[in-house]
């Protein structure tokens, strides 16, 4: 019962919840784990929502790591504390040719 309610309100009402905090779920980019979706480790403000699809475009593959909850401010992502305001998440790179993968992660 707890796994049901908890993945209806992660899923679909917190979503609708988090804009109201000046949060959204990152759009553009794919997680690195969905352990970070289910989380709820995935929220930016729209303004970084914006520059992680430019990031995108010009760069091709990247994922995320971790971003920020979807509500309050100065609440940190342990073990990030600089992680608080929903402007800030880790990235990771991926640099790939034709015979091997590599990944760069940026913190």
């Amino acid at each position: 019962m707890f796994l049901s309610i908890y993945l209806l309100s992660t899923l679909l009402i917190v979503p609708l919840i988090a804009p109201k905090f000046g949060r959204e779920r990152i759009k553009s980019v794919t997680p690195a784990s969905y352990f970070t979706i289910l989380a709820n480790r995935n929220y930016v403000t729209p303004e970084m929502n914006v520059l992680l699809k430019d990031l995108q475009d010009k760069l091709g593959h990247v994922n995320y790591l971790d971003a920020n909850f979807p509500f309050i401010d100065k609440f940190p992502l342990l073990p990030h504390l600089s992680h608080n305001d929903g402007k800030k998440l880790d990235l990771s790179l991926a640099y790939e040719t034709s015979d091997r993968t590599e990944y760069w992660f940026l913190y």
